[in-house]
């Protein structure tokens, strides 16, 4: 998995630390079997490292890890971009409204109190997700990485409707309603926000200048690219790069002949080597926009 799989026994971890604190009744030898339990990923994960390192010489992803955010306006800015793209975008800015309203009925109508509320679910829910935006925020911005947390935050929706409708016809039909509402912001004309999230435009772009690349006259070229051209080019698996006139580099190297740059990514790690870089040719399909760019020896 990928090294975002932490958060989940982190934030079970984190629920059962909170069902001890505020419920008595957890405070069992049973209690503190659960918490072991919940500790047993970390030992398997630390064995997964272990194994990494002796296949592929790292511990964790390179790349990931040297993208890794420490600035505090960063972090923040990236932890609402992924706030928003969660609970506002393609539709979902009712999801928020929803949201809002179910707890205060909730309270209003005793269907729900703080004994309720701390055995429930809800708060492990809560715990993950919360858990999960600050992990992301920690490196570079990218939607699908919180695609998870969209399907928690369907889950509260639905207990939301519950809350506030009870009737399931109504639930039923008020739900079909934001199926429909979402799509209508499939698209980024619709929503500038909201990207493909199938990639099928990105990856469009980048065969079309891998493709271009590789068909260039003379010997092999040495090429380089910011994410997603990094995993494009560097691992024959993903398809992309079947008999290419190619030599990849997993960083900008003084031999590079051409780099390709994922021209959506304003903070492209590609920025400082600008100067150094010569466009030769773009592939635009929607909003995705690849460059191929000629190193300047």
């Amino acid at each position: 998995t990928k090294e975002s799989g932490l958060v989940v026994p982190c934030a079970t971890l984190s629920y059962l630390l909170f069902q001890l604190l505020f419920s008595k009744e957890q405070r069992t030898k049973l209690a503190f079997a659960k918490l072991l339990i919940a500790i047993s990923p970390f030992f398997i994960f630390g064995l997964f490292l272990i194994l990494q390192k002796q296949q592929n010489g790292w511990y964790f992803f390179p790349y990931h890890l040297n993208n890794t955010n420490t600035n505090f306006e960063i972090i923040r800015s990236q932890f609402f971009d992924f706030f928003d793209f969660v609970f506002w975008s393609q539709g979902r800015y009712w999801w928020m409204k929803i949201l809002l309203v179910a707890p205060i009925l909730a309270l209003l109508t005793n269907h729900l109190n703080w004994n309720s509320f701390k055995k429930s679910i809800i708060p492990l829910l809560l715990i993950f997700m919360l858990g999960f935006l600050l992990f992301s925020s920690l490196s570079f911005y990218m939607e699908r990485y919180v695609l998870v947390i969209v399907a928690v935050a369907s889950l509260l929706t639905g207990v939301s409707l519950e809350i506030i409708f009870k009737n399931k016809f109504w639930v039923l039909t008020v739900t079909t309603l934001l199926g429909i509402v979402a799509f209508q912001h499939l698209e980024e004309n619709k929503f500038n926000n909201d990207f493909d999230l199938g990639y099928r435009r990105e990856v469009k772009t980048l065969q079309s200048a891998i493709n271009y690349i590789s068909d260039l006259p003379g010997k092999k070229k040495v090429v380089y690219g910011n994410f997603p051209v990094y995993s494009a080019i560097n691992f024959p698996n993903s398809g992309y790069m079947d008999n290419k006139n190619i030599t990849p580099r997993m960083s900008f190297t003084n031999d590079l002949d051409y780099v390709i740059i994922d021209l959506l990514d304003t903070n492209s790690d590609m920025n400082e080597y600008r100067s150094r870089l010569r466009l030769v040719q773009t592939f635009t399909d929607g909003y995705a926009k690849a460059g191929v760019f000629q190193v300047i020896k």
